[in-house]
């Protein structure tokens, strides 16, 4: 026999009275889909702003340590975002059908295991099979995929702008951690800083479970899934799907190629550490500044024009990086390479929900990751490039003839859609 809640005085049960107070407590808390996009931001501030952009500051520790070559050490970031690419073919179907919370946090744990392992690493191949295996297997749960698709469906009008602003995490990873670490190194070392940065990403783990538990149901996603199947061929018989896959592989070759060997490139020109990480912190900052500008600009202009603008934009500030020769020239192209990466994440997100729609995004995304992810080589032939040729100049220019060729393919897609919905939030 079922036993009621114990009345108050007033006749109304305890279960009523906890049921009330949660009720006003919400009025006061942000929205579900705030939360989530709230949640996502700090997670992608920590996985990618310590696993992929902060990579470059382990270069020279890891070259003394173990005797590497420069291609050597790259080859860890290589193998980190090819994998990371593989991964997310996996992670991009699992969002779509599964809990959010699930997936979330399982790459959480993943990545703090990842850097206490790496802390007590007695050789280099250690590191490798980490970030072959345990780090990108994070990076792939609840890297930018799963936030551009967790945002899609939680948010319908304004959805550019919300893709924008959740992708600002792996920027905002990029203008602190750069910092801390750099301080880090000089204070404990790199096997120390590698376990006060795992310690720290701990506390997320939890807040993921609690906070993605209330995310929006992912029936929509599961009955489309049912409809189309989802396997690579239902994807890979339509032509826009090679498109994006094919122009996001360049645009990510040239970027990573210029962004894991920015401290290496910075000792060339004999600049500090100090000075270096600037470079990271001022790259990420102006990525801030065109992520928000291009997330609200997606919602009312043509998403190929804006990408091509872009194009041309990291273009430009790619050779000019190869010309030059002072920290005050790098700064600047640094500051327009920025500005114009910027607008890469959250335009992914906005083509490929366009193309596909919300539901199906995350799977369409996955499959071209492996396609993708292959621009991970672009730091390995970097530093091979500059240890061949003495310096990274010729390379650079060769980048930016890559991001010309590729972008104008994207005209080939039809005009998206401007969608009309209102929130009813």
């Amino acid at each position: 026999m079922d036993i009621a809640a114990p009345p108050d005085a007033r006749g109304v049960s305890v279960k009523r009275v906890t049921e009330l107070s949660i009720s006003a407590a919400a009025r006061y808390l942000p929205a579900q889909k705030w939360r989530v996009l709230s949640l996502m931001v700090v997670v992608q501030a920590f996985v990618i702003g310590i696993g992929m952009y902060s990579f470059t500051f382990w270069v020279e520790p890891w070259i003394a340590e173990f005797g590497a070559s420069r291609r050597d050490v790259l080859t860890a970031i290589s193998l980190m975002t090819y994998t990371m690419g593989l991964m997310s073919l996996f992670a991009g179907r699992w969002i779509d059908l599964y809990p959010a919370k699930y997936v979330v946090t399982t790459g959480m744990i993943g990545f703090v295991v990842g850097m206490l392992i790496v802390s007590l690493a007695p050789t280099l191949w250690v590191i490798w099979l980490t970030y072959a295996l345990v780090l990108p297997a994070s990076a792939a749960l609840c890297g930018p995929l799963i936030a551009m698709v967790l945002v899609s469906r939680n948010f319908e009008a304004r959805r550019g702008l919300a893709i924008g602003i959740v992708t600002l995490g792996t920027s905002l990873g990029g203008v602190v951690f750069p910092i801390i670490i750099a301080l880090l190194l000089g204070a404990i070392g790199w096997r120390s800083s590698y376990v006060v940065l795992g310690l720290a990403a701990t506390v997320l783990v939890p807040l993921c479970w609690i906070i993605l538990s209330g995310e929006k149901d992912n029936k929509l996603a599961s009955a489309s899934a049912d409809a189309t199947g989802g396997n690579f061929r239902d994807f890979a018989g339509r032509y826009e799907f090679w498109i994006l896959a094919v122009i996001y592989l360049f645009t990510w070759f040239v970027f990573t190629s210029v962004q894991h060997n920015v401290r290496p490139f910075s000792s060339d020109l004999g600049i500090s550490v100090e000075q270096s990480a600037t470079f990271i912190s001022t790259l990420a900052f102006w990525m801030i500044v065109g992520k928000i500008v291009t997330g609200a600009l997606s919602d009312k202009y043509d998403n190929r024009y804006l990408f091509i603008g872009a194009a041309a934009l990291m273009a430009a500030a790619v050779v000019s990086l190869s010309y030059s020769a002072t920290y005050t020239q790098a700064l600047i192209s640094f500051t327009i390479m920025g500005l114009a990466a910027g607008a890469f994440l959250p335009l992914q997100g906005t083509l490929y929900a366009a193309t596909f729609g919300p539901e199906a995004m995350g799977r369409a995304m996955g499959m071209a990751a492996p396609i993708q992810s292959l621009s991970a080589f672009g730091a390995f032939f970097a530093g091979w490039a500059r240890d061949s040729l003495g310096s990274y100049a010729l390379f650079f220019q060769f980048a930016a003839l890559l991001l010309f060729l590729a972008a104008p393919l994207l005209l080939m897609l039809a005009a998206p859609k401007r969608e009309k919905a209102a929130d009813k939030e």
